[in-house]
């Protein structure tokens, strides 16, 4: 299986996961932002990974806008779909997939991350203290070796799949 990883990260923890991940199933980390080229990226690989924080239960425009750019290469393709997030997601994985309802795809893994809060100067959402943040950052790294290893043995997983 020739996987790629695609992120978009505002504050880093979506980058974070990602690198997990790549580094955990040893495939390419490609964050969004860099443009390079995507197509053929996508078209030599069998599995294509994302990675994004969710906005209101929503992938950011970012991501939306790369997915709908390159549908017509993701068609046939396995799909992986990570969110961070800080506290709820609702179906933040499978809203990635309402650019592609007229295509086929098969998604074998999504999962939901929680992360530290990414936002800012907002009383009912305090910053993490730093000993908070790494109790967070270690349950991930210990999330995603569980989510490599399933993945590897087969395993599909559909956390944020739908409103259930």
């Amino acid at each position: 299986m020739k996987t790629v990883m695609f992120y978009f990260s505002g504050t880093g923890n979506s980058k974070y996961i990602a690198q997990l991940f790549s580094e955990n199933m040893n495939c390419k980390c490609i964050n969004i932002e860099n443009n390079t080229g995507f197509s053929d990226i996508i078209n030599n690989s069998d599995t294509i990974a994302f990675c994004y924080p969710i906005y209101g239960s929503r992938p950011p425009r970012i991501m939306r806008e790369f997915v709908i750019k390159h549908k017509n290469c993701l068609v046939g393709k396995k799909l992986i779909i990570f969110c961070t997030q800080m506290l709820f997601s609702g179906d933040g994985a499978r809203s990635l997939t309402d650019s592609l309802k007229d295509i086929k795809y098969e998604i074998i893994y999504a999962e939901h991350f929680d992360m530290p809060n990414n936002i800012n100067n907002f009383f009912l959402f305090p910053i993490y203290s730093e000993n908070k943040n790494e109790k967070c950052y270690a349950k991930a790294r210990e999330k995603i070796d569980k989510v490599c290893a399933d993945i590897s043995n087969g395993k599909i997983k559909k956390r944020g799949i739908n409103i259930f």
